[in-house]
């Protein structure tokens, strides 16, 4: 009984990539534009910061379409965009990399991020889009780590 749960899960688990889907469009030789909304912190690094977009709309042919699917994308650290931020991107979609110690891909697949987006064009639709809760709780977090930095610069 278990091993069926486990196989249903797992078969639940991977997400159906279809023309909806952004991760239909990796790899290809073009750029694709991207609309949604930044669904997490961002998580910023000496050089740069990264995000974890949820499509929301792609441009194919001419022509908006609804998409789904979560991107991974970095950028320099500013300007700086936020949780619950909508934007459009622009750049080539990668499927993540593999590395002979380490799969970049499985380690993404934990979030349910099957592509990435190296170094877009970011531009801002609109702000505070995202559940109030958790943008007051990552303000909380940001002003904590703000003052802890003043305290004990590196």
């Amino acid at each position: 009984m278990f091993f069926v749960l486990g196989f249903l899960r797992l078969e639940f688990a991977h997400p159906l990539i279809d023309s909806t889907s952004v991760h239909f469009y990796q790899n290809e030789e073009i750029f694709r534009e991207i609309e949604g909304e930044i669904i997490e912190n961002p998580d910023k690094r000496r050089e740069k910061a990264n995000y974890i977009l949820l499509a929301e709309k792609i441009y194919i042919d001419g022509r908006w379409q609804k998409a789904s699917g979560r991107i991974l994308f970095n950028m320099d650290l500013y300007p700086e965009f936020y949780y619950g931020d909508k934007v459009k991107i622009k750049g080539r979609l990668i499927e993540p990399m593999e590395f002979d110690t380490f799969s970049y891909k499985n380690y993404l697949k934990l979030s349910n991020v099957y592509s990435v987006m190296y170094r877009p064009r970011v531009d801002l639709i609109s702000r505070n889009n995202g559940n109030l809760f958790f943008t007051a709780l990552f303000n909380i977090k940001d002003n904590f780590e703000g003052q802890l930095n003043k305290l004990m610069p590196e």
